[in-house]
């Protein structure tokens, strides 16, 4: 904020700290009316990770409108669309994606947004980022690829969805154990199945 935005506030001598903290009153009522102008909402917390923190499309299409990153980053360096992602919220990610968030980001872990739905079991996620074309072999965290953490995870339909989205189904993870490897290492009959059926050699 600039200094002059409330003049000679940082003046403790001519304004005792009860006025400095009714200017901040203030100020925090001019937000909630619109007076203020938006770079100064920072201050108060708020804006586009708290819209996808909360599933308020609403106003994260009012944020994205006004010029907000759909590929910036929380505190902990997590992507919009990964965070959006890591909570389930659907609708948000597609929302995010419209406005240019990009599949392809990571976390600080490494995980991707289809990594990180299939993570959290949200296959209609997984499916909804497949379908914006999302690369279905990008790995995750630990190198996993999205096959194999699918795999482990025990989520066929998430195998299903990747399958039918031409993934590498031979590809190794970090160790070099291959998809098909991990399902019968993991006694996961119907994925063996699954896999053998699309090709998968172990």
């Amino acid at each position: 904020m600039s200094p002059h935005f409330f003049p000679q506030c940082s003046n403790t001598r001519r304004h005792p700290l009860h006025l400095r903290w009714a200017f901040v009153a203030i100020l925090a009522g001019a937000l909630s009316w619109g007076i203020v102008a938006p770079a100064h909402a920072q201050l108060f917390g708020g804006g586009l990770v708290d819209d996808v923190k909360n599933d308020d499309l609403a106003s994260a299409y009012g944020h994205l409108a006004e010029g907000k990153n759909a590929n910036g980053k929380n505190a902990d360096g997590t992507p919009m669309l990964v965070l959006a992602a890591q909570l389930n919220h659907v609708q948000m990610g597609r929302l995010l994606i419209s406005k240019g968030a990009r599949t392809s980001e990571k976390d600080a872990q490494g995980d991707t947004a289809l990594t990180a739905a299939i993570r959290r079991g949200s296959t209609e996620f997984a499916k909804m980022l497949l379908d914006h074309k999302a690369d279905p072999n990008l790995s995750g965290a630990n190198g996993e690829t999205p096959i194999i953490v699918a795999i482990v995870m025990g989520n066929a339909s998430a195998v299903r969805a990747l399958i039918d989205a031409k993934a590498d189904l031979d590809a190794g993870d970090y160790t070099g154990r291959t998809p098909l490897a991990e399902a019968v290492r993991r006694g996961y009959r119907g994925i063996v199945e699954m896999l053998k059926k699309a090709g998968a050699q172990e």
